[in-house]
């Protein structure tokens, strides 16, 4: 009777417990079903109300996860759009979730809210994570998007390898496809990837595939989407076609609807003023990155890397039309906010608009700083891969430890369930400890050994190619030389006089330029020329050549010894021999003996002056050199002009004086 009555007692209890959890099985499903419907009609404020009546110290760690992924929905970026919310929740919920579809999921929408907040090599991580894992993935959609970000960070990154094995995989994944959005993403990214490589046909090519599968979409958003995609390949900087880019925004514009996240109302207003911007159009310009700018800080956007897209359309529109004040308001704030994201490329790029501006209002005194930190972010981008790997290994190492801990305290739980195991269970530990320390260990070495060996290639390769790059000084050199002895010898077989002339000059020239490479492979530098040792060289041989010793014409040189990049040096080199050979040719022509005087000197960063004054009988009364027909002086105005120089010119009967700054 007693065992009946315990029996009893157990299936009544076993009745009532799944009593229980039906009810709040249920309880739970009209939760997510009521809050579903909420967002549905967008009312966020009685959703959030909803989720936050639930204690969740009262509840099991499964319920918790539902009241977290309820509460993470409504901050999605496709509803109210508060990253650092929705980014929460998430990661509240993730150390609660078994390894599955589910969680796994959770993780690519972490990955997605971490690129788009700017964070892209945390990002990179977290899409490696969920890469790992992808065959629990629940649709082929999750997969195509987790290949297209990995591409794109890796991108973004600068690891071009890692980026094509994604692509590579991205288009094998699109081309078997059937579904019409997963082949519209795999295509944007790889419009992405040629447009940077600059191969423009292989982009036509592309977006006229991407066209045909975006005309089959049915859902607004997702044409939205597209005709968005579909403008910016039609900007000036890719197809340049006015019409049709103003045609996919107007598209795009229309399309929208209150399913499309607030994100995405929003940063459409940038990229319709950038279509204003390359019309000129800067009141519209403004006023669109304004609307957009205040949605986006509604929405706890403020600080996001999309914003920053319309502070720099504003500053561009507000340097462009002159407004330089404004303009240097918001460039800094755009360096503020790419500083605050730590983003190094963004960084770069603004230090850029920053010393534009700075340019335009002349405060030379002040570019100094900025010019350093953008070389000293250029070094640092080049070495980040390196430190990265290194990083990656340090943290693998950190979990496998972690893995250890979690092990380790099983273990102990076990021994107290399980006494005669108990040595059995500590060999099986320590061997465990042992084998990982000693895989992680030897992960180290390796990773370390590739950087070491990367390193060796690297300078390996530039020793190379700094000696291919002397012998392509040192042969360009050889061939001007070969060229000038060619037109020598065709000025010996010739009678002309004039033509002899037109040669001997032609020579001159050919000489100059000569120089700078002579110069380049017998220096270390292989960039920059000793101008101070060049216009010797350059002078000597030029008042060699014109016989200035018989005339009795003295040569005075001041040059600072200067360090001057050959983009530069080689058009003052053919400055100064015109001047010289137009000064021995014409201006000492009627008169024996004179002083030609040649300075040359750096006036503030980056800013040269050249000096050229004889004492020749100087140029005639109604000289204008923008009508000169000599060849000479068209040559040394168009060369003027080509360094963005000023020339200024004084010629009386003590002589004449050119000075040029650039």
């Amino acid at each position: 009777m007693k065992r009946f009555i315990l029996l009893f007692g157990l299936l009544l209890s076993l009745v009532l417990v799944g009593k229980t959890q039906n009810a709040t099985q249920i309880k739970f499903d009209r939760l997510a079903y009521t809050v579903d419907a909420l967002i549905e009609k967008r009312a966020f404020e009685k959703a959030l109300e909803l989720v936050n009546s639930y204690d969740l110290n009262e509840l099991s760690n499964e319920d918790k996860v539902l009241i977290y992924r309820l509460t993470q929905k409504i901050y999605a970026p496709e509803n109210i759009g508060n990253f650092d919310s929705s980014q929460h929740y998430i990661e509240q919920m993730l150390p609660l979730m078994a390894l599955d579809s589910s969680k796994v999921k959770r993780l690519l929408e972490l990955g997605n809210i971490q690129f788009l907040k700017g964070n892209v090599a945390t990002a990179n991580q977290t899409f490696q994570e969920v890469f790992e894992n992808m065959a629990l993935l629940p649709s082929e959609l999750d997969k195509v998007q987790l290949l297209s970000k990995l591409s794109l960070t890796h991108r973004q990154l600068g690891q071009n390898e890692e980026q094509l094995i994604f692509l590579e995989q991205l288009n094998e994944m699109a081309s078997r496809s059937t579904d019409n959005l997963s082949k519209g993403i795999a295509y944007s990214e790889l419009l992405n990837y040629y447009s940077t490589k600059g191969d423009f046909k292989k982009v036509e090519e592309l977006l006229t595939s991407f066209k045909t599968v975006a005309s089959q979409m049915k859902d607004s958003v997702s044409v939205s989407k597209a005709a968005r995609l579909v403008a910016f390949y039609y900007s000036n900087r890719l197809l340049n076609n006015a019409d049709s880019l103003n045609f996919y925004l107007l598209l795009a514009k229309n399309h929208l609807n209150d399913k499309a996240s607030p994100i995405e109302r929003y940063t459409l207003n940038f990229e319709l003023a950038a279509a204003a911007l390359e019309q000129e159009n800067y009141k519209k310009v403004i006023a669109l990155c304004k609307e957009g700018i205040k949605g986006l800080e509604q929405i706890g956007m403020g600080n996001s890397t999309n914003i920053q897209f319309g502070h720099t359309y504003i500053a561009n529109a507000l340097l462009r039309s002159n407004q330089l004040e404004e303009a240097e308001i918001y460039s800094r704030k755009i360096l503020e906010l790419a500083r605050f994201h730590k983003n190094d490329l963004a960084v770069l790029q603004t230090l850029r608009l920053v010393i534009e501006v700075l340019k335009r209002q002349e405060r030379d005194a002040e570019l100094g700083a900025y010019y350093e930190e953008m070389l000293s972010l250029k070094d640092s981008i080049a070495v980040k891969y390196n430190k990265a790997q290194v990083s990656e290994a340090e943290t693998r190492l950190g979990l496998v430890l972690k893995e250890q801990e979690l092990e380790n305290q099983n273990l102990r739980l076990e021994q107290q369930k399980r006494q005669q195991n108990w040595y059995l269970g500590l060999i099986a530990l320590l061997s465990l400890i042992l084998i990982g320390a000693f895989w992680a260990y030897r992960r180290i070495v390796r990773n370390r050994k590739v950087i070491a060996e990367q390193k060796e290639d690297l300078q390996q390769s530039l020793t190379e190619k700094e000696f291919l790059l002397k012998e392509i000084h040192h042969r360009v050199k050889n061939n001007l030389q070969i060229i000038s002895s060619l037109l020598d010898k065709q000025a010996r077989t010739s009678a002309d006089k004039a033509l002899k002339q037109m040669i001997h000059e032609g020579q001159d020239r050919i000489q100059s330029m000569a120089l700078i490479h002579q110069n380049l492979y017998q220096s270390e530098n292989l960039s920059n020329i000793e101008i101070q040792k060049y216009i010797q060289e350059l002078t000597t041989n030029i008042s060699s050549s014109q016989r200035a010793a018989e005339k009795n014409i003295e040569i005075n040189l001041d040059v600072e010894p200067i360090q001057l990049d050959i983009d530069r040096a080689i058009p003052l080199g053919l400055i100064l021999n015109e001047l010289l050979t137009n000064s021995f040719k014409h201006g000492f022509k009627e008169q024996e003996g004179g002083q030609v005087k040649v300075q040359f000197q750096e006036k503030a960063d980056q800013a040269y002056e050249l000096n050229f004054s004889d004492t020749g009988k100087g140029l005639p009364k109604d000289f204008d050199l923008s009508k000169a027909k000599s060849l000479g002086l068209n040559l040394v105005n168009g060369l003027v002009q080509q360094l963005d120089g000023v020339l200024d010119v004084e010629s009386s009967r003590q002589g004449t004086r050119f000075s040029i700054q650039f």
